[in-house]
């Protein structure tokens, strides 16, 4: 007998796969809404204490994005998908802007990212889910 190969069909992507590209395409989203508000900010169209609003809902409009590209092609359970895809977000933006940065602290604001991304992206997998 010869030993198949066995392969996934075509519809149902890998948990892993589809959350790393989501979340990558996320962070090329918050990268490019991050650089538009420092140029509205540099022609004083929003001040710069706008700030302390604008990248929470940077962060979560990207983890909300993340997860609806995430959860494409799963039947079941994407807003747990979506939460995922939202903490894998939040996860490879720090990573990211602690390496720009050249500092990493872990405390509150830490957390409070984390929560906000994954209850963004839990509300990306529901709204997926209804869509269909």
């Amino acid at each position: 007998m010869k030993n198949r190969k066995k392969t996934k069909p075509a519809g149902n992507p890998s948990p892993v796969r589809a959350v790393l590209k989501s979340s990558l395409l996320a962070l090329a989203i918050s990268l490019v809404l991050v650089v538009i508000a420092a140029f509205l900010m540099m022609k004083q169209v929003l001040p710069i204490s706008s700030t302390k609003i604008v990248n929470p809902v940077i962060k979560a409009v990207s983890a909300l994005i993340a997860a609806l590209i995430g959860v494409k092609g799963f039947e079941k359970r994407n807003f747990l998908f979506g939460g995922l895809c939202g903490i894998c977000y939040m996860l490879i933006t720090t990573l990211v802007f602690a390496l720009l940065s050249g500092e990493f602290a872990f405390g509150i604001p830490l957390l409070t990212d984390a929560g906000l991304c994954t209850l963004a992206g839990m509300v990306g997998g529901i709204l997926r889910s209804l869509a269909k």
